[in-house]
């Protein structure tokens, strides 16, 4: 394939996984569809070959059945404690002072912190057999690895999170399939030095 042909085929994979994510999202009411639809786009994503030019909904819907009830504990918990922070947030801008200033940069640090570590905990969950905590403690680790990997993934974050905002009809087509796609990009070099040191042990 030539550089157009890739990157239509890129594109066209993208599309396919945001829409899987959607219809799964739906399938589970949105509250507790979203964690299961994430971790089955990634699973995808990672199990099957880059060749293929479509991903299986059928595969699709028993991954996310096989993992509906792990991915919901995993994203009930990201999202409680993103919540929680958000609202201190809201409450420490308030107040015009240096300390509630270094309040509120200490806690956006810890959102974009335990965002990261969600991120980690998803490619973990298909890449090993590991418990909740373990998997939570490897992804906590592999945040702080590599100063440039994490430049990276905030980038990744950032940027598809702004594009997205900017052109919204992205969201329905493309967002999270880019989001998987980069991700897993980014986060390949930690994600290869983990796997060096568990397999030593």
């Amino acid at each position: 394939m030539n550089g157009i042909e890739k990157a239509c085929f890129v594109i066209w994979k993208m599309i396919q996984l945001t829409f899987i994510f959607h219809l799964l999202s739906l399938a589970g009411l949105i509250i507790f569809g979203v964690g299961p639809a994430w971790q089955t786009i990634v699973t995808l994503f990672l199990e099957t070959p880059q060749e293929e030019k479509h991903y299986s909904l059928r595969k699709a819907i028993q991954l996310w059945k096989s993992c509906f009830k792990e991915a919901n504990l995993r994203f009930g918990l990201f999202a409680l404690t993103f919540l929680f922070l958000t609202f201190n947030l809201h409450w420490a801008v308030q107040f015009q002072s240096l300390f509630w200033f270094t309040v509120s940069f200490l806690i956006l640090i810890a959102m974009v912190w335990l965002t990261m570590t969600y991120v980690y905990m998803g490619f973990y969950a298909v890449s090993y057999e590991i418990n909740l905590w373990n998997n939570m403690k490897l992804a906590f680790i592999s945040v702080f690895l590599s100063f440039k990997s994490f430049l990276l993934m905030l980038g990744v974050l950032l940027g598809i999170t702004l594009v997205t905002w900017q052109y919204k009809g992205l969201y329905l087509f493309l967002t999270f399939g880019a989001l998987v796609f980069c991700l897993d990009f980014v986060t390949k070099a930690n994600r290869r030095q983990v796997d060096g040191v568990i397999d030593e042990r």
